[in-house]
């Protein structure tokens, strides 16, 4: 993944602050989230999952291939479920070699590595989460985890907190 905090990421998040401001409903939000996030990491794909009940729905995909979007998995048996679950994110090199990732679910697609991040960890439910994906395994290592929501801040970061509050601060039609 391309670095993140240069000039064009800061101007990139500058301008998906007030568009998430204007977004109306939910589709825009997500489409505007998994824009800027990819854009700001250089990921292969990037993706918005939802939480409902005990299973995880991949709500909205932006990718080199397509990947998961409109499905639903159990939260116990995917690696976007671990990362609600423990309100911490998973940064993984290589998706074949972690007991974590449903390797069957991956062997189908592009993915070699990917990092995972759950949204709004301050609260005790954990309803969304980011994905990035990689094609490579060299693309994510334990330095991509600076673009996690953690007390450090970073732009991936802001981007996926920005998303968050705009996702859960107001009614938004679906």
């Amino acid at each position: 993944m391309a670095a993140e905090n240069t000039p064009d990421s800061l101007e990139r998040l500058v301008i998906m602050i007030p568009e998430l401001s204007l977004a109306r409903d939910v589709s825009t939000v997500m489409a505007i989230a998994r824009r800027a996030v990819r854009t700001l990491t250089g990921a292969d794909g990037a993706s918005f999952v939802l939480r409902e009940g005990d299973l995880c729905y991949y709500a909205d995909e932006e990718a080199i291939a397509p990947l998961w979007q409109g499905q639903r998995f159990p939260m116990q048996t995917c690696i976007s479920g671990w990362a609600m679950l423990h309100r911490q994110p998973a940064v993984i090199e290589d998706i074949f070699a972690d007991p974590r990732v449903p390797a069957e679910a991956y062997e189908p697609t592009f993915v070699k590595s990917l990092v995972m991040v759950p949204i709004r960890t301050e609260y005790d439910w954990s309803a969304y989460s980011t994905s990035l994906y990689e094609k490579s395994m060299c693309g994510v290592s334990a330095e991509t985890a600076s673009l996690v929501p953690t007390p450090k801040p970073s732009i991936g970061a802001s981007a996926a907190r920005r998303a968050a509050m705009a996702y859960s601060s107001r009614p938004l039609r679906r």
